[in-house]
């Protein structure tokens, strides 16, 4: 019988995101709308939170499935399901497997701990020992108290740096940050600050790092509106060209293979094969399909040679025009000659 990671009871924590006396529909994605009475704090008393939506961004939820996806990887023998990384995560117990397997260790906590105090205490010898096992500079954040209230930055950021002692670490898409509201009570009033924490490496511009070639591109989105129209024009007839075969049109590059399948339609026209329908979702209802659709096409681009610049699902599906003309453009210089 599978190991379910989810808890059967609902834990009494509130989560990272939901503190005491904060009201989650006074913040809106834009500009905060922080009051008084949303918050009881005394003088120079602090609360932090999530801003609102924060986990919906398109980047988070890449990396949350890219994190899902390598613990069922590494965790497969033991038939373990996690189904919301933070609700199955904060206790330690597929922690402390998890850390097992990649330190190749044993360490010394019950598997079953069922009250908050033994769950915590099982959390902090997890802790301890990631901190002796991993550069401690890098946890300085992964309290007992933040793990165990779901707090989604410190759970994320422990499970990105674990994730990179792994023989077969996933490939996480970089410069991911959540953005943090912090409120402080000065002089009787609140003061209200928005930070991002880092949840991924951030891509290096300084001198000494290596700085990736220009590709076509780089160079065209420097160009007049002009010449980016006029590509355009000629990456949408090339795609027209095929995907006429089966009576779609294209007239809006970005909007009609944000969601990935036309790419899919367009590369199994191209290869001269049938993609099964269950391969992929062939009416994406959320951004989570629409990037697993993305994903699975840029998985079948590159079985023949691999893209010269990296390209983000979540941008393609965020309807980026340079991800998406990058990805046409290499179809476009593998293909140009097929009928």
């Amino acid at each position: 019988m599978a190991f379910n990671a989810r808890k059967s009871k609902k834990s009494s924590q509130k989560p990272g995101y939901l503190l005491e006396g904060f009201d989650p529909d006074t913040l809106q994605l834009g500009k905060p709308n922080v009051s008084e009475e949303n918050f009881i704090l005394g003088e120079d008393e602090s609360r932090e939170m999530l801003k609102p939506k924060a986990l919906e961004e398109a980047k988070v939820k890449e990396l949350v499935e890219c994190l899902t996806d390598w613990i069922h990887d590494e965790l497969s023998e033991k038939h373990i399901i996690v189904r919301d990384i933070l609700e199955d995560i904060y206790d330690g117990q597929v922690l402390a497997i998890l850390t097992e397997k990649l330190a190749n260790t044993k360490l010394d906590v019950p598997e079953i701990a069922q009250s908050i105090a033994s769950q915590k205490e099982r959390l902090r010898v997890i802790l301890k020992y990631i901190r002796e096992w991993i550069n401690p500079d890098k946890s300085k954040n992964w309290s007992v108290e933040k793990i165990y209230s779901k707090n989604a930055v410190a759970i994320l950021q422990i499970l990105v740096e674990i994730s990179k002692q792994s023989q077969n670490p996933p490939k996480l898409p970089v410069n991911v940050s959540i953005p943090i509201i912090s409120v402080k009570m000065q002089d009787g009033r609140l003061a209200v600050n928005t930070t991002k924490e880092m949840i991924t490496d951030q891509m290096k511009s300084d001198k000494n790092a290596k700085v990736q070639e220009k590709d076509v591109f780089d160079v065209l989105f420097e160009q007049t509106d002009d010449k980016l129209q006029v590509v355009k024009r000629s990456l949408a007839a090339f795609a027209n060209k095929h995907l006429s075969k089966i009576n779609i049109e294209i007239y809006d590059i970005e909007n009609q293979f944000h969601n990935g399948v036309n790419f899919i339609l367009l590369i199994g026209l191209l290869e001269g094969y049938f993609v099964p329908f269950h391969k992929y979702y062939r009416e994406p209802s959320d951004e989570k399909e629409k990037i697993d659709n993305v994903s699975f096409a840029l998985e079948l681009v590159e079985q023949n040679e691999q893209l010269k610049a990296r390209v983000l699902p979540s941008d393609v599906v965020s309807k980026d025009s340079q991800a998406t003309l990058r990805i046409l453009y290499h179809l476009f210089s593998l293909y140009k000659n097929i009928d």
